[in-house]
């Protein structure tokens, strides 16, 4: 195989050189670049090295950018869920209530046509004396 640039011939060296290491150490690369004459090789690598690493940080940045907005996504569905069970408990005691009243009504009405006094019924149903009144006159009893 024939090569033609210099990147080339860099990338079958650390082809070679990497092909039988299975861990990297670092303190021993380091070791080797300090004993390297040309300062050019050491800053090559030192500069692959911190581009590398800038490389790492930004990942894990955006990471942990995306771990962000996905619990901030499950926090508001959470709040959401919260609120729309919060709002059917309102209209369930909002029905609870009305149902008692209506209950409440129909044993007042039972009461009157039986002929039990107004004042009696209204403290026995828990219905306001006058709203009474106006139920049974318009009802025509």
């Amino acid at each position: 195989m024939e090569k033609h640039t210099g990147l080339e011939y860099i990338e079958t060296v650390l082809l070679y050189l990497l092909s039988g290491v299975k861990e990297i150490e670092l303190d021993k690369i380091e070791k080797m670049l300090e004993t390297e004459k040309s300062g050019r090789v050491k800053e090559m690598i030192t500069s692959l090295a911190e581009r590398l690493e800038q490389k790492g940080y930004n990942r894990a940045l955006e990471l942990v950018k995306r771990a962000e907005e996905r619990a901030e996504a499950e926090k508001q569905r959470a709040e959401a869920e919260k609120q729309r069970a919060e709002a059917e408990k309102q209209r369930a005691e909002a029905e609870k209530q009305r149902a008692t009243h209506k209950a409440r009504l129909k044993t007042a009405v039972s009461m009157r046509k039986k002929g039990l006094d107004l004042l009696l019924i209204a403290d026995i149903s828990e219905i306001q004396q006058e709203y009474l009144e106006k139920l049974f006159r318009k009802i025509g009893i």
